[in-house]
């Protein structure tokens, strides 16, 4: 593609396209950006979620993982919704996360996930969401009405953790929900993040602010 273009990155490339007579042309320089996960206030807990498709309509995946100011993990949630499109995925994940916040009691939270979509339907009442997630959805506003709740975009590498679980959850037949209580669930974290990622263990701790 690139003798085709014309665009070399290297010395090598430039005299190949010099020995064929081809006037050829620098590629742009990638842009470097810095990618961080920012842990909530004392008192506040933090839901990365996130929604996934095997294709722009298929089964569907969704999940979200809670942390408090410390980075802690404070459980997480994993399920799959049958056949989908991306942004049901995503509005699924936020309505089980302020589910399962208002049945722990937590009255301050904070909603982030790498779906600029999502955050519109959280930001504006007047969005139409999918029929199907209607009556949900109204519910979700009522609880989210009485909390103090905050929600922000970030970019996928930062919420890789959850990228990955969103994964699981499209080939899952059951839905899994766990507290840090439970060992087993910190082991599955591991295990879903080492298949999804393929990661080396030193970078487990480090990963999108999850500690073990």
């Amino acid at each position: 593609m690139w003798l085709i273009l014309g665009v070399w990155d290297s010395v090598d490339e430039l005299c190949i396209l010099r020995a064929l007579g081809i006037n050829g042309r620098t590629s742009k320089p990638h842009q470097i950006r810095e990618v961080n996960w920012h842990a909530p206030n004392a008192f506040e807990f933090k839901v990365n979620i996130d929604g996934a498709t095997r294709g722009t309509l298929g089964p569907a995946g969704y999940d979200g993982i809670f942390r408090d100011h410390l980075g802690n993990c404070m459980g997480c949630f994993a399920g799959s919704m049958g056949i989908a499109i991306a942004l049901e995925a995503e509005l699924q994940a936020i309505i089980h996360a302020v589910s399962m916040t208002s049945r722990k009691g937590w009255q301050s939270l904070w909603i982030e996930c790498d779906s600029t979509i999502a955050i519109r339907f959280l930001a504006n009442n007047k969005c139409s969401v999918p029929w199907s997630l209607r009556a949900d959805w109204i519910n979700c506003r009522t609880i989210l009405s009485s909390m103090q709740v905050r929600f922000s975009h970030i970019l996928r590498e930062g919420n890789q953790v959850a990228d990955c679980l969103a994964k699981f959850g499209v080939d899952m037949r059951d839905n899994i929900c766990g507290t840090p209580a439970l060992h087993v669930l910190q082991l599955l974290l591991f295990i879903i993040c080492k298949a999804y990622l393929n990661f080396a263990f030193p970078e487990f701790d480090m990963l999108d602010g999850l500690r073990f």
